[in-house]
This record gives structure tokens, sequence and C-alpha cells, in this order.
């Protein structure tokens, strides 16, 4: 047995009390909390959150702006949406900037998370519903789910995405 099968092994041996419902949906919802939690505060640190919310509010103007001269064909609209089209694109150049730094510093460990976790519940109902949701049949081929269970995937990005809305708003980074 080579080191990475050891080592993977200790991980599902460590979490075989967790592996099925509903402790693998407790343990899930802690793994999104975590994650969320480091990001947000990795976020915090080091984007300026003030220049992204001027570059948002000038973006906004902008389209409301070129929305309106579209509209109505005024032609001073027209102009000022011209003039303030370089302004736009570089605060929307910071944007993207920043959320792709962001990418950059999680990218990889998010992804050694996903592919941890993957060895234990790949194919692994997390949460039964009390309903059908037809597109998860889509999302489960080549597993023994259906259409009334979350897989681990589904599961972690349904928890991750309510705690980053949470964890943005009460911590002030939402843009």
């Amino acid at each position: 047995m080579g080191f990475l099968e050891g080592l993977l092994g200790t991980f599902y041996n460590m979490l075989k009390p967790f592996i099925l419902p509903p402790l693998s949906a407790v343990f899930l919802v802690l793994v999104s909390f975590v994650i969320s939690l480091v990001q947000t505060l990795v976020y915090r640190a080091t984007i300026d959150v003030e220049e992204l919310r001027k570059a948002s509010a000038l973006m906004r103007e902008y389209a409301e702006i070129q929305r309106k001269a579209l509209k109505t064909g005024d032609r001073k609209l027209m102009l000022k949406a011209k003039k303030m089209k370089p302004v736009v694109m570089r605060e929307q150049a910071k944007v993207l900037a920043a959320q792709m730094k962001m990418f950059i510093y999680f990218a990889i460990p998010l992804f050694v998370v996903f592919m941890l976790l993957s060895y234990v519940y790949s194919g692994v109902p997390v949460v039964k519903l009390p309903f059908k949701i037809p597109v998860l049949s889509f999302l489960h081929r080549g597993t023994a789910l259906g259409d009334d269970v979350f897989g681990f995937i589904a599961w972690y990005f349904l928890s991750s995405g309510l705690f980053t809305t949470i964890l943005y708003k009460v911590m002030g980074v939402s843009v």
C-alpha cells in the first residue's frame, strides 16, 4: 500500500462516523461554514471593499445611463455613456482582478478538500428530501442516488452559498 492510499484510508476511517445521514449533513455543513468563514476573512483582509462598492455603483450608474440612452435615443446621454466607458472599463478590470485574486487563493485548497470529500462521500446520500427534484437525477448520473437525495456536492454548495451570503453581510463585505 502506497503512502497516498494509507493517508486516504486514515482519512476515511476518521470520517466513518460521519458518512451516513444525519451526521454526514451536519459534518458537511460544518465544513462549508469553516471554509466560508476563512474565505470571508481572507476577502476582508485582502480586498478593498469600499473601492469595490464604488466601482459597482459606477458600473450600475453607467448601465442605467446606457439603457436610458438606448431607449430614448438621447444624444446627451449617449455622449455621457461614451465618456464614462473607459473609466467603467478600468473599474470592471479592478473588480475582475479582485475576484481572480480570491479564486487563486482558494482554487487549489478547495480542489484538495473536494478530492478528499469525494473519496468518502461519492455516491453516498447526504440529505434525503421529502420531495423529488427532477434535475437531481441528471446530476446523479452514474450513481445510485435518486432525485430525492442531495449528494455531498449539492449539499456543500447549498450550505456554502447560504453561509457566504450571511457572513458577507455580517462582516460588512458584501458589495
